[in-house]
């Protein structure tokens, strides 16, 4: 069993549920729903970031299939949604 493989589609799931909502997403929306961040950083072990985790692989692999949309907008934020 390739336990790289299992977690990452495990991730790549996760994703397609959390994105099926219909409600375009930001990072920031990633960080406060996957790993619970608010924002504030915690001085003891660092501020958490979602782009640290299998989902931030499992988000780009699901855009390279053409599963989950993405745009820059004009401010330069990035969106997210199937």
């Amino acid at each position: 069993m390739d336990i790289e493989k299992v977690i990452n589609e495990a991730a790549k799931a996760f994703m397609l549920a959390y994105l099926s909502d219909g409600v375009r997403k930001q990072p920031s929306d990633f960080d406060r729903d996957i790993i619970n961040s608010d924002g504030e950083v915690d001085f003891l072990f660092g501020e958490p970031n979602w782009n640290g985790t299998p989902f931030f692989y499992a988000l780009g692999e699901l855009i390279k299939e053409g599963k989950v949309k993405f745009e820059k907008d004009e401010k330069g934020e990035y969106w997210y949604w199937i």
